[in-house]
């Protein structure tokens, strides 16, 4: 992950894949990840939004 902001109950994630695209997530502030940890991510049923660029 590239950058974190925090948004007050929730952190925005930068996340940037092997191929150089990026993608946004958001967690919760009490699941806070330090900037640069390597993450996976998955998603299930409804979680998932797509916003046009």
């Amino acid at each position: 992950m590239t950058t974190r902001r925090f948004l007050g109950r929730e952190y925005q994630y930068c996340l940037k894949t092997p191929s150089g695209k990026e993608t946004h997530a958001r967690l919760m502030a009490s699941n806070a990840i330090p900037v640069g940890t390597k993450v996976e991510l998955l998603t299930t049923g409804n979680s998932v939004h797509f916003f046009p660029g």
